[in-house]
């Protein structure tokens, strides 16, 4: 399938209209223009736009032809007389998946069909009969929807297609009402995904009246968007994640989409008078590189960036492939970059995978990639929201996917579609209680409440902390990620309730065996069943493997679940039984001070997790309320989260103090040392580090021979919570 196709099939695939309707409300109108006469365009920018457009909703691939003209071969012998079609409901109104625009994106494919060369339906009298049958029963009916989007920019999008391929062949009736209704495309006030859409509905309009205003309006206001969006506004982050319905995490969901539908704009304008500035594209190219790429494994978002769209099936990256292909072309100082993510996404195996840690301390986020594996921890704060409004009903059951939502990744299928079965209070790596009632709506769409939550990052290594509250219940949730491990602690566990409380460890699609090792006990494997681990072990499913030290109560179980899409969002009632692995930690009722500890080694052989040795990589320096730390022993990283001042034993021989609560990593480097330093609360900070150590560099004074004092600025405004890296040579 050719990446043309899929930026085609956003004109002419109803599934993207349910997922992706919004709830901003329109946009507010500006000053309407006046109409100007049907004319032939001559300006040579408008022509080649125009041109453009039409390319785009064209079908060259053959294959996707043929079974087109199939569906239209079918359509045309269900077509009534007056040009409806008795399987399309003309009186929907479900304001989310409106199923009345089939009737458009029908047409769409027909008139694709007709323009389409070399077969037997090409410029066929009778086809071109039904489609102006079909066009004029929609526009003398002019179906509504109470949902503005369809009215605003669905309706007038497919409408808008029809005409771009269409072009002469229209009617003077059809065209005059077909330009009325694209006139309701305004672009106004509207913001991100939704601005693009309606901007791409002014561009048709812009070249079909010709209105070289228009375009040049609907062009400046796209590109326009292209920025570093202030503290408070949507869009494309600092960190470069994406931001839409306030402060919610959607560079998988609206930002897939801005993505999208930018990349087809900036081509449109490309070698004409309305082409981006160079800075703006440079944004853009940031923001697909050093963000979304950070999102994906293999072709999935990953689900902590999706919003509410994780309660939908058939979720992937694939639309994105377009958008990188269309910017891969074009030239620009990062081209070989983007070329190389297009390869990746599509699967070439001689490209090499990313490697790094990124901390997207706008979005309460960090995403961590190795050859083998990548992961994600996914948290909420006073600043940001844990997922967007119940709307749709799409959304449902999504209240603690971002409480600390871990996800771990080799090809990025491990929990496809997984989400109708799903036990929702043990999404994998947060820690909840285990009630009984359905979860409340009310818990959708909230900020946290609690502000020391983010990460520290030197793009190769990192840590997170969260200082979580749910109702009763108190945890403070610490990840730190190295090359082989990432470890898990918490501590402070608290909630007075008579509910279980658990931190889930993993719940995925089940893959061969489970093998389970415990002090006491020879490795086993078993095909489905449950099993708890007294007092820890370890456990090995799909190349992923869990050690858990001695006295830690872990719980798993294995086999088939039931469930249905209905059951979490507006899909499919077919009972659906789905085969699950689900691995958690116990800390039974009414805890107090409770603790874990666990490690996941996420691109591990069996054989390998037999012989790994925890004691020897990896020492947990403290695990309190106040302070959490770890050290890997053999590249030598240590991470600390300092929930106040204090001094971390910082293992061998390091002893570290601080005078204010922080984020730190300690990297030993050749001749020196690596500090990187964050704060949690995304606010302007100056922290005094000592340690015991004779070292030179920015900030440092020398306490005495062996000890140095290190004055480390913190940053302030938009970079707030971003990570200060300094290099220090060893005195």
């Amino acid at each position: 399938m050719s990446f043309l196709h899929y930026a085609t099939s956003f004109f002419i695939c109803s599934k993207i209209i349910a997922v992706m309707l919004l709830t901003n409300g329109p946009p507010r109108p500006r000053r309407p223009r006046r109409r100007r006469p049907r004319l032939q365009a001559t300006d040579t920018d408008i022509t080649t736009i125009r041109q453009r457009l039409q390319d785009e909703l064209s079908i060259t691939d053959r294959a996707i032809l043929e079974a087109q003209i199939r569906d239209v071969q079918g359509w045309r012998e269900q077509l009534a007389e007056d040009g409806s079609w008795s399987d399309v409901d003309y009186q929907d109104q479900t304001p989310g998946s409106w199923t009345t625009p089939v009737h458009l994106r029908r047409i769409v494919a027909m008139v694709q069909v007709y323009i389409a060369p070399d077969h037997e339906l090409t410029g066929d009298p009778a086809l071109r009969m039904d489609v102006h049958r079909t066009l004029d029963f929609w526009l003398v009916n002019d179906f509504q929807n109470p949902n503005w989007w369809h009215n605003l920019i669905g309706v007038p999008r497919d409408i808008g297609s029809i005409m771009v391929l269409m072009q002469q062949e229209l009617t003077e009736g059809q065209y005059q009402q077909g330009i009325e209704i694209l006139r309701r495309s305004i672009i106004g006030d509207s913001s991100g995904a939704n601005l693009t859409w309606l901007a791409t509905n002014q561009l048709m309009r812009g070249c079909l009246e010709p209105d070289p205003d228009a375009i040049a309006e609907a062009f400046a206001a796209v590109f326009a968007e292209i920025k570093v969006a202030e503290v408070g506004e949507e869009g494309i982050q600092a960190d470069y994640s994406f931001h839409q319905h306030q402060a919610v995490l959607y560079s998988g969901g609206y930002g897939l989409w801005f993505s999208y539908d930018v990349a087809r704009i900036i081509t449109y304008a490309h070698e004409t008078r309305f082409a981006i500035e160079p800075e703006r594209f440079t944004i853009l190219n940031t923001y697909v590189l050093d963000g979304q790429q950070w999102f994906i494994r293999g072709i999935m978002f990953d689900y902590s960036t999706i919003g509410r769209g994780i309660t939908l099936a058939d979720k992937d990256a694939l639309p994105l492939i377009s958008a990188i292909h269309q910017l891969a072309v074009l030239p620009g100082p990062r081209q070989t970059e983007m070329t190389d993510f297009a390869a990746r996404l599509q699967g070439d195996p001689n490209v090499f995978p990313i490697a790094g840690n990124r901390d997207f301390w706008r979005s309460d986020t960090m995403s961590h990639h190795r050859s083998g594996y990548a992961t994600s921890v996914r948290m909420h704060s006073t600043r940001t929201y844990n997922t967007d409004a119940y709307t749709n009903d799409e959304g449902r059951n999504t209240n603690h996917t971002a409480d600390g939502a871990t996800y771990f990744y080799r090809t990025g299928e491990e929990y496809r579609d997984i989400f109708p079965v799903w036990n929702w209070r043990r999404v994998p790596g947060i820690t909840c209680e285990q009630r009984d009632e359905p979860l409340d709506l009310a818990g959708l769409n909230v900020l946290g409440t609690t502000s020391f939550v983010g990460g520290v990052s030197d793009g190769m290594y990192g840590a997170a902390a969260m200082d979580l509250q749910q109702g009763e219940l108190m945890a403070r949730k610490s990840w730190f990620y190295f090359d082989r491990e990432v470890v898990c602690l918490g501590a402070g566990i608290n909630n007075p309730t008579e509910y279980p409380v658990v931190t889930a460890v993993n719940q995925c699609l089940l893959k061969g065996p489970v093998i389970i090792q415990e002090p006491r006990l020879q490795r086993v494997a078993v095909q489905s069943g449950d099993h708890t681990l007294e007092d820890g072990g370890s456990v090995h499913h799909d190349n992923i493997g869990y050690y858990f030290p001695a006295g830690t109560p872990v719980q798993t179980e294995w086999g088939p679940r039931e469930g249905r899409w209905s059951d979490i969002g507006p899909g499919s009632s077919e009972l659906l039984t789905i085969d699950v692995f689900d691995l958690w930690i116990d800390h039974g009722v009414m805890v107090e001070n409770g603790t874990y500890f666990y490690i996941v080694l996420p691109d591990f052989e069996s054989s390998d997790l037999a012989s790994y040795d925890a004691d020897t990589a990896i020492e947990v320096l403290q695990n309190t309320p106040t302070l959490q730390a770890v050290r890997q022993q053999e590249i030598g990283v240590c991470g600390a989260i300092f929930h106040e001042a204090g001094t971390l034993d910082g293992g061998a021989g390091w002893t570290i103090t601080v005078d204010q609560p922080c984020l730190l990593l300690l990297r030993e480097i050749e001749d020196g040392v690596q500090l990187t330093l964050a704060n949690p609360e995304n606010m302007p900070l100056l922290v005094v580090v000592e340690v015991d150590r004779a070292l030179v560099g920015p900030g440092s004074t020398p306490i005495d021979a062996t000890r140095t004092r290190i004055e480390v600025v913190l940053p302030e405004g938009i970079m707030a919570g971003q990570s200060a890296i300094i290099p220090f040579q060893y005195r």
